[in-house]
This record gives C-alpha cells, sequence and structure tokens, in this order.
C-alpha cells in the first residue's frame, strides 16, 4: 500500500519545491522546476486547494505519495472570519488534527523571525494567480475574483492594501475602517505610500508573530508524525534539512541523489533574491541605532521591508518623521535627520 504524505505550507514558503525535491529523491531524473522568479511552479504535482480538493482527493480513496496544501480547510468559500473567532494556534492544531488522520506523514514548512521577510516578499515575487489558473481552479468551486484580487497583482503596495480590504470588509475582523481615521482617511486605496507604511509597521507584523508563536506552539502538542521545517533551517543547511525530511517520509536516497542534491541547491540560491532580506534589513536598523555608515542603495526595499524598518526603530525607542515621506532613504547619512529619539 502506498503511503501517503503531505507538505503543509504557508505560500512563498517553498511547498512546491518541497514536493518537487521529494519526488526527485525517488526519480532524480526529473527536470529542475525553477521559473525566472525562483518558484518551482513550473512543476504541477499534486496540489490539494482550493480545500474543496483536499476533501474531494479524501473522499476519492485516491493515493498520491506526496501532495501538498494550505490550511485554512475548515474557513468558508470567499470569507476571511474563522482567524477571528479562534486563536490562530488553535486553527493549526485542528487541522494538523483532521489532517493526520488523513496522511500517514506530515512535513509543515513556515518561516521564523529570521524569515519574515524573505516569506512576505516570495508571496510578492512568487504567489500570484493567473486568470488561467483561476478558471480552471478556483472560479469551479465558486471563489470570486474580488476575494482573491489581492494575488492577482505582484505590485507589493496594491497587494497590501486588497489584503487590508479584505480584512476591513470582514465581519469579524478587528481591523476597520475607524483604524483609517488616524490618517483622516476612510479608504485604504487613498493612503499615500507614507501612510502606508506607517500604518503597516504598527499593524501587519502583529500577523506574522501571531503565526510564528502558533508554529511554536504546535511543535509542542503534535506527535512524531509531523515534522516542522523552517525554510531559516533550508536556507542555513539545506543538504540535512532535505534529507531529514527525506528520513521522516520514509525516503531512502542514494548517494547519487545526494550529489545531485548539491547541484540542485546551486541552481536554486541564486535565484532567492529575496533570502538575505531579514539580514539586511537588520543590519539597517542596527547602523542607524548606532549610528554607522550604511549606505543600501543597491537594494530594493519594498513597502514591507520599510515598515518592518519603521517598527524595530520603533521598537528601539526611535520614531521616523515619515510624514510626506513617499521616498525611503538608502543609507545613514541621509535617514539620520528624520529619526527622532523618543528616550
Amino acid at each position: 500500500m502506498i503511503k501517503q504524505n503531505l507538505i503543509v505550507y504557508s505560500g512563498g514558503c517553498y511547498g512546491t519545491f518541497y514536493e518537487w525535491l521529494l519526488n526527485f529523491l525517488q526519480d532524480p531524473t526529473i527536470d529542475l522546476p525553477f521559473q525566472d522568479t525562483g518558484s518551482s511552479h513550473n512543476f504541477e504535482g499534486n496540489f490539494l486547494y482550493p480545500k474543496e480538493k483536499m476533501f474531494e482527493h479524501i473522499n476519492s480513496g485516491r493515493t498520491n505519495h506526496f501532495s501538498r496544501t494550505h490550511l485554512g480547510i475548515f474557513e468558508q468559500t470567499n470569507q476571511h472570519e474563522r482567524i477571528y473567532e479562534n486563536s490562530y494556534d488553535q486553527i493549526v492544531y485542528e487541522e494538523l488534527n483532521f489532517l493526520k488522520n488523513n496522511f500517514d506523514k506530515i512535513i509543515v514548512l513556515s518561516y521564523d523571525q529570521d524569515s519574515v521577510l524573505w516569506f512576505q516578499n516570495n508571496c510578492f515575487d512568487k504567489v500570484l494567480v493567473t486568470e488561467e489558473y483561476y478558471k480552471s481552479n478556483s472560479q469551479p468551486y465558486g471563489y470570486t475574483r474580488e476575494h482573491l484580487k489581492f494575488l492577482f497583482t505582484n505590485d507589493p503596495i496594491e497587494r497590501v492594501k486588497c489584503q487590508l480590504e479584505l480584512e476591513i470588509n470582514s465581519t469579524l475582523s478587528p481591523f476597520k475602517t475607524q483604524n483609517l481615521l488616524g490618517w483622516n482617511k476612510n479608504n485604504i486605496h487613498d493612503f499615500d505610500l507614507w501612510e502606508l507604511r506607517e500604518l503597516l509597521s504598527f499593524y501587519w507584523f502583529t500577523r506574522t508573530d501571531g503565526e510564528i508563536e502558533a508554529w511554536q506552539k504546535n511543535k509542542l502538542l503534535h506527535d512524531e508524525s509531523i515534522l516542522f521545517v523552517s525554510i531559516t533551517d533550508l536556507k542555513k543547511n539545506f543538504l540535512d534539512t532535505v534529507l531529514k525530511s527525506a528520513k521522516h517520509v520514509d525516503i531512502t536516497v542514494s548517494k547519487y541523489a545526494i550529489e545531485k542534491l548539491q547541484k540542485i541547491y546551486h541552481s536554486w540560491l541564486p535565484l532567492q533574491k529575496q533570502i538575505d532580506k531579514d539580514l539586511i534589513c537588520k543590519q539597517i536598523v542596527e547602523s542607524l541605532c548606532k549610528n554607522e555608515s550604511l549606505d543600501w542603495s543597491n537594494t530594493e526595499l519594498t513597502i514591507t521591508d520599510e515598515a518592518w524598518i519603521q517598527k524595530n526603530l520603533r521598537d528601539n525607542n526611535i520614531e521616523i518623521k515619515c510624514q510626506d515621506l513617499n521616498v525611503f532613504p538608502t543609507n545613514v547619512k541621509d535617514f539620520l535627520p528624520l529619526l527622532d529619539y523618543t528616550k
């Protein structure tokens, strides 16, 4: 009997690449899956999402050695309410409990505090829905373009605004139009860049902090049928992390496949242009706090990178004089006059 294994992952955390890797370890002749963005979306695999595909798979009795999915399997179509009815760690716990009763082994791919911006920017660069994909995979299950609007653009500013708009329109979300009034706006799409950056610096990373905490709690609650892997592990120790995952799903890896894995890593790594974004932004904050010379003009910062820098400066009792600051400085010298030391 074929054992069924499932990869559960947040978008931007290399679930498609991981499914491809596990298939490769069994058949080292398959072609590399990489697109120019660094995604592995040339590989189709067995993607059990949206959630209806998961239940179709379970009810069909089909067996696939490897499949992948996102969480959210108990959320209603075109809604975003369950996250406000329950804590995220409870949602993770309940859904993993359900999934491990239907699959032999599970690998959970997530991010941590050293890969928040890497994950976030991967979403901007790689997690996109095309019209063709929507018509064949989402529309048949009743998903509307409006609900998925943020996935149709890779413009970070537009995407973030669309995601916040979904939250504002959610019945149970605590984030409402009233949260915009501090900037004298009642529509998120009317925000200037500096206003959006400041809003995100107060709010956006409470979401990622909550998700990271949920993964950490669930590591302690589930049995050994579930392996938790951070993409930081993939960055720091690619080979050992992949081999540990292979062992978890009972793959015997040949010496030839191990040798090929090293070459795959060196093909994959240069395509991951966001992989050091967390380190770069930490260096920017540290240099500003210590008044040390640094220039990052060769680094393209997204709106969430800039918001993360603003948040972390605030955590160090430094505010940015940000009104009308639509163009973010690119070196310490130009930034220092814009800093207000609150303590």
